[in-house]
């Protein structure tokens, strides 16, 4: 095809599709306008299930009332002692740490799972027993399609990722950490 048939073809073309209709501008601009506020009600929605997952384990720590040590991170409660389970063997911790310290001890997602990542700066502890509240995302920068908790455990000296399931099914866990990590969803 040369130039000449290739403009007589974007003439003929050109023709056929006729001209633009007169309020075109107009119909992009609301079209915009239109798509943006779709995103603010999205974003607007993303962030209010985020300070809601967040809240929640805030609101039990302060409806449980769980004291702060003088960093103001909340302090381990005592527990009773806990059946016997074939987990290893525990010993007790002073401090809650950072939700990001305890974030950092999640293993990598594996290909093709969901990225996870912190949902709240703040940690819940009770006794040996942590939580944090992570979303899980489909993609890097997509919208979280779940809200997630990571259970944790102070075992010979250092906080280690447990898996829930296994947990609740074993028993044991405090009441506070069983109700938000068994009875979650």
């Amino acid at each position: 095809m040369n130039d000449h048939d290739l403009r007589t073809a974007l003439h003929r073309d050109a023709d056929l599709v006729g001209s633009p209709p007169e309020d075109l501008m107009d119909q992009l601009s609301r079209r915009r306008q239109h798509q943006r506020r779709q995103r603010t009600g999205v974003g607007v929605a993303l962030l209010g299930a985020v300070v809601i997952a967040a809240g929640i384990p805030l609101g039990q720590s302060l409806l449980n009332g769980s004291e702060r040590d003088p960093d103001g991170r909340a302090a381990a409660q005592p527990t009773a002692s806990a059946p016997t389970t074939s987990a290893p063997t525990t010993s007790a911790t002073s401090t809650c740490p950072d939700a990001a310290e305890l974030f950092a001890e999640l293993p990598p997602p594996e290909d093709g799972a969901a990225t996870p990542q912190l949902a709240s700066p703040d940690a819940f502890c009770v006794g040996e027993w942590a939580v944090i509240g992570v979303g899980l995302y489909p993609t890097p920068g997509a919208a979280a399609h779940l809200q997630s908790v990571a259970l944790f455990r102070y075992v010979d000296g250092s906080w280690q990722p447990q898996d829930s399931a296994d947990q609740c099914a074993a028993g044991g866990l405090p009441a506070e950490i069983e109700q938000s990590v068994c009875n979650a969803g």
